[in-house]
Formats: structure tokens, sequence, C-alpha cells
């Protein structure tokens, strides 16, 4: 397997979309749902605000969706991610699930000239299916853009 580890993982697909994201092992994410943001004054255009999750203030971050279908939902959701004491939210205006399941087949490295390709691990085929999906260390991701 590659470097992001395990053969069980974490996926995050898109409804509507044509694969998923899997999250490095011990990346753990979660839906909420009617959960407030506080916008900040003056944030870069990158931090969407804040919002309390159990006692703990989070940053909510927008992240890029270039795979992502144009439909959008009316109720925005929030999508917290954590590993370890790290943790940080994202904003999704489209529908999204969460699964668990083996990382049958690694295809190779993910060949992108996006700004986001330095965040993509190996593209991968899921679960029972052939469905494909390309690692993303999204808490790589957030870490550096907090540090913009």
């Amino acid at each position: 397997m590659s470097e992001f580890g395990g053969d069980f993982r974490v996926t995050l697909s898109f409804v509507g979309g044509d694969f998923v994201l899997v999250l490095p092992q011990g990346v753990l994410g979660e839906m909420l749902l009617d959960t407030p943001v506080a916008v900040l004054p003056r944030a870069p255009g990158w931090v969407q605000g804040l919002t309390s999750v159990r006692g703990d203030i989070l940053p909510v971050l927008l992240l890029p969706h270039p795979w992502l279908p144009q439909a959008q939902l009316a109720d925005p959701k929030l999508i917290v991610f954590r590993s370890g004491k790290e943790a940080f939210a994202v904003r999704s205006d489209t529908a999204v699930n969460f699964d668990q399941v083996r990382v049958r087949e690694n295809l190779g490295p993910v060949s992108s000239a996006s700004q986001m390709s330095r965040y993509f691990g190996q593209r991968v085929v899921v679960g029972s299916s052939e469905h494909r999906g390309v690692e993303f260390d999204v808490m790589r991701w957030g870490r550096e853009l907090g540090k913009r």
C-alpha cells in the first residue's frame, strides 16, 4: 500500500461525483447538520469563519471542488476532519457520503498540474466494485492552508 497506510480506509464521496477521496489512515470525518458558522471580518477568502463543535472552536475552511458536480445543496453542511489533536471544518455545498472500504489496488500516482495535486497520493480502486478514488491528505492541506 501507499504511504497513507493500511488496507481499510475512510472515503469521502460527493453525491453525483464519479470518484471518491480516500483519507489518510487515522483521519476521521463527520458531517454536521445545522451548525452555525461565525463569519470573521477581513478573513482571507479561504476562511469561511469559526464554529464550535463539542466545546472546540474550529476554523471553517473553503475546499476548492474542481471534481464536484454542479448541483448544490440549498443548506450547506460542515464536514469536520480530525487527526489526533488537529481538527478543522470544511463547508460543503454538495451532499457527502462517508464509508469505510478496503483499498484493493494502486493505479499509480496522480498526474495533475492543479494546485491540489501536491496533496494527492495514489489513484486507487476501492470497495467491492471497480469504483476509483484518489488519496487526499486533507490534514496536510488544512495545515498548509492555515500557514498562508
